[in-house]
């Protein structure tokens, strides 16, 4: 039963995490808008689990002309530190894992910090295992 409401949500939901290091402020038209104050880890995807991306939500409460750099950390399974093997595949604001930077079954876990003169903002850590965020196992089992 389980596997029939699974095939039957969208590949992507419409819903919003919000984040408890953020700022609501009020538009003169009444809308919501979200200010990070570090940035935010919001999407990771793998399209085979060979492979995976992952997107963050930048800074919002930088001033005009203050330059800024993300940088990624991974570790699996409580290992030492890396860097992002990859800021441009996946577009801005994102780290790309090739196949020969994916183990499946392995725990991910992640940091993206803003580097500024002001110092530097460090998000929450966010874990995965690529198992887990793979977008073809839903499919499969939804055609069996």
């Amino acid at each position: 039963m389980l596997w029939l409401l699974l095939c039957l949500l969208p590949p992507v939901g419409g819903s919003r995490i919000v984040a408890p290091d953020v700022t609501y402020k009020e538009r003169h038209s009444h809308e919501e808008v979200v200010v990070t104050t570090r940035p935010h880890i919001f999407n990771c995807r793998s399209p085979n689990m060979e492979d995976f991306s992952c997107w963050w939500h930048p800074l919002d409460n930088l001033t005009d002309g203050q330059q800024v750099t993300y940088v990624l950390t991974y570790s699996m399974d409580k290992g030492p530190k890396h860097e992002c093997p990859d800021y441009v595949t996946a577009g801005p604001d994102s780290c790309h894992f090739d196949s020969s930077h994916t183990s499946i079954w392995k725990i991910y876990c992640l940091n993206v910090t803003a580097v500024t003169a002001h110092g530097n903002y460090t998000s929450q850590e966010h874990c995965l295992d690529v198992a887990e965020i793979g977008e073809d196992w839903l499919y499969r089992a939804c055609l069996l």
